[in-house]
């Protein structure tokens, strides 16, 4: 169990979140939930989240790493990262 000094504050209805805080007291899963419009949860991933056995993916990619999954990387040779692979 983690001391709430130096865990996200976020409140589920599983507990508190258990993930360290990353920005503002959130944990990054919370922060960027928090400042998306229409964000859903996948409830079977935040109760991973919020209890610990899994980490944000924000806390395990880099930035480049992120945008490349979500947006794709433009190569223009069929890499998987090319944007008209992911469409």
């Amino acid at each position: 169990m983690q001391s709430s000094e130096t865990s996200c504050e976020f409140l589920s209805e599983w507990g508190r979140c258990a993930q360290p805080r990353h920005r503002d007291n959130w944990c990054s899963y919370h922060y960027n939930a928090l400042n998306l419009e229409d964000f859903r949860h996948d409830e079977a991933y935040h109760r991973k989240i919020v209890a610990g056995l899994l980490e944000p993916s924000h806390d395990v990619l880099t930035t480049v790493e992120v945008d490349a999954l979500f947006r794709g990387r433009c190569r223009n040779d069929g890499r998987r990262t090319d944007l008209y692979t992911v469409l």
